[in-house]
């Protein structure tokens, strides 16, 4: 399950702004929530073919294997978690 960032683009007059994401689920495939879930495509040949999203897609991570580095914890060790 790879990380999907959609937002909009960087240009010379403004930074880069993501606004949603979503979770790859495979075979061009994913999932997001807007309200409730719905599954997209970025095969323009799918049903579930997903334009929108797909003009507005900035970049997908993975972050499977980055615990511990800068910016990703585990949810025991952030402190935003931890009781007050």
């Amino acid at each position: 399950g790879d990380l999907l960032f959609f937002g909009e683009k960087a240009t010379a007059d403004k930074n880069e702004r993501i606004i949603h994401v979503g979770l790859y689920v495979g075979d061009k495939t994913f999932i997001h929530s807007i309200n409730n879930v719905h599954t997209g495509s970025f095969d323009p040949e799918s049903d579930l073919y997903d334009d929108y999203n797909t003009k507005r897609f900035l970049r997908a991570t993975r972050i499977l294997g980055a615990v511990g580095t800068q910016g990703i914890s585990t949810i025991q060790s952030n402190p935003f978690y931890q009781p007050q």
